[in-house]
């Protein structure tokens, strides 16, 4: 990433992260999410593309188990993407759904409680009941931590090259005071800076 690509993420993805993150109760969640997931999909195929492969949703899948050390699965990867990903980037909130094929239902549910981590995890909490959990602002936090420590990915993709500002006036631009993860992981302890007391999720009622 040069030096002007550099300034462009942070006016574009930083500065808009710290905003959100200011909002009380957790509020932000949903839309950083949104941002997250363009910039994690980015870097995955981006990685992939580097080595020849082929983006096809198997590898990308593949991909994701691996960057996250093999604590996520590449099924479990595949089933957090369809729900998160997809209900997220397309209608803005995550999906919940009964499966045809065996009547399992799936579910969400994220917060900065303890026990929430910033990979996916998939817990089965009756005999038909699957719940992936996520810790939003930890998942943020790994894929900013990863774009900063693989800038030369940022205009690995042909198509998808950063852009220009044309027009810009020269009056100060607000920046992050603090590095990315002071911002949106507040102490050394792992606590947020705003906690939740509870999670945000739904399920499927039962048939």
């Amino acid at each position: 990433m040069d030096a002007e690509a550099h300034r462009l993420f942070d006016r574009w993805v930083i500065v808009p992260f710290s905003a959100l993150r200011q909002l009380p109760n957790g509020d932000g969640a949903f839309a950083a999410l949104a941002i997250a997931f363009g910039l994690y999909e980015r870097y995955i195929i981006s990685q992939i593309h580097k080595r020849g492969g082929s983006a096809d949703a198997k590898e990308r899948n593949n991909e994701a188990s691996m960057d996250f050390g093999g604590a996520v699965s590449p099924e479990d990867f595949e089933s957090f993407w369809d729900m998160y990903r997809v209900g997220v980037q397309h209608y803005f909130h995550p999906k919940h759904f009964t499966k045809g094929k065996d009547k399992t239902r799936w579910c969400w549910d994220i917060s900065e409680n303890k026990g929430y981590t910033g990979h996916p995890k998939v817990i089965q909490t009756e005999a038909d009941l699957f719940i992936i959990t996520i810790d939003p602002w930890l998942f943020v936090e790994h894929t900013l931590n990863r774009w900063y420590q693989h800038p030369e990915l940022m205009n690995e993709l042909s198509a998808t090259t950063f852009g220009r500002i044309q027009e810009r006036h020269d009056a100060p631009r607000p920046v992050p005071p603090a590095p990315v993860h002071s911002i949106l992981q507040a102490t050394g302890t792992g606590d947020a800076i705003f906690s939740q007391t509870g999670g945000t999720g739904i399920c499927p009622p039962k048939p």
